[in-house]
């Protein structure tokens, strides 16, 4: 089955903009195929690929990663996900998967930004702040991929703005 997250065609909010810019200024004196920037905080990386991707297999570990620019697709269990700027993956477990960037190039790169999650922390914070479970959403799904709000757009561009202010 193919789906796209709900807004997939929506423009780019001025905060995911300004997201952008400064991911685009971290790669601005690097190589076109350094794709991957580690940052100081260990489980915050950013992705830029120039030119669009093979189908590639792998395994998708827990975290949540924001697109800023470009298309990708995924394949999650038997869905087909194609999704754009504004959206993100979110996934709780280690899980197989297969992925390629459909949408790059050096003028508009495919840009994102990954946040590693920790889940026993995840799960020793939930318990000791004693956090209602939240309502099934009925898919059972492990991951999956929606578009983000200005809040966590929000969220992310503070955390990326804090690399500036160690």
């Amino acid at each position: 089955m193919n789906r796209q997250p709900d807004s997939a065609a929506i423009e780019p909010s001025p905060l995911l903009a300004r997201l952008r810019q400064r991911v685009e200024a971290l790669y601005a004196r690097r190589e076109a195929d350094d794709h991957y920037v580690v940052t100081p905080l260990p489980w915050l990386s950013f992705i830029r690929f120039t030119q669009p991707t093979e189908l590639n297999k792998g395994m998708l570990e827990p975290s949540m990663c924001i697109v800023l620019q470009g298309l990708k697709k995924i394949l999650i269990g038997r869905d087909v996900t194609e999704y754009g700027a504004g959206s993100y993956v979110l996934s709780a477990i280690d899980m197989p998967i297969s992925g390629q960037v459909t949408q790059a190039s050096p003028e508009v790169p495919y840009l994102g930004i990954r946040i590693d999650l920790n889940i026993q922390e995840m799960a020793d914070l939930i318990i000791n702040m004693k956090l209602a479970q939240p309502a099934a959403s009925g898919s059972g799904a492990a991951a999956y991929v929606t578009q983000s709000d200005a809040d966590l757009q929000d969220a992310f561009l503070r955390l990326v703005t804090m690399l500036d202010k160690p």
